[in-house]
């Protein structure tokens, strides 16, 4: 688990678009939401985004658990990576998902990428900050050294010296993320086929 925070303009958006692109190599099924501030009004909003079976698995109104569910139900078809842009801006039960999906992804071999504001006043969103730094990696942009961002991913997605490289962000070149190889105890060879690219918005 990643978790990158940064005030507007520090690359928090650049950083996820060219992570997207390099997972997109890699057979890995990439899902990823950017949250906007409406989308704190719609329950389980960014969840559904992650998880499109979500509704189709649950009898009535999904709930956290349900969500829970199909996460761990997804994990054990495919290989999943989940970005999420903006999360200060997710609604409180989506918050609840994410954080779920935070203390199984190793055990169930999903990579989270988050980005949030700096300093949001938001409980949730500080809760999940805290856990980020209890159990993966949580830092801000503007405080990364040139290859910062690398050696952080690196370290946590077990590449390589060299394997993963970075630009640290300024006014005039945002911040970009670069991998190459990805560990798993299941083959994961760079894919000729196009995987997703971008940041998918709420529907």
């Amino acid at each position: 688990m990643l978790c990158f925070s940064g005030e507007p303009g520090s690359g928090k958006t650049t950083l996820l678009q060219r992570a997207a692109d390099e997972l997109g190599g890699y057979p890995i099924v990439v899902r990823s939401a950017s949250v906007d501030e409406v989308d704190r009004r719609r329950p389980l909003g960014v969840a559904r985004a992650l998880l499109p079976g979500l509704d189709a698995a649950s009898a009535s109104k999904p709930t956290v658990d349900d969500a829970i569910t199909e996460l761990e139900h997804a994990a054990l078809q495919r290989r999943l990576a989940f970005l999420v842009d903006d999360a200060h801006w997710a609604d409180e039960r989506s918050l609840d998902v994410l954080r779920a999906i935070a203390t199984r992804a190793e055990p169930l071999g999903v990579l989270l990428l988050v980005t949030t504001r700096a300093r949001s006043p938001s409980s949730s969103v500080g809760r999940f900050c805290a856990l980020a730094e209890k159990i993966g990696h949580y830092r801000t942009l503007g405080g990364l050294s040139d290859d910062g961002v690398a050696e952080l991913a690196g370290g946590r997605l077990g590449t390589p010296p060299g394997a993963l490289r970075s630009i640290r962000p300024s006014h005039r070149r945002p911040a970009q993320l670069r991998i190459t190889s990805l560990p798993t105890s299941r083959s994961a060879q760079p894919n000729s086929r196009p995987g997703p690219r971008g940041l998918g918005r709420l529907r």
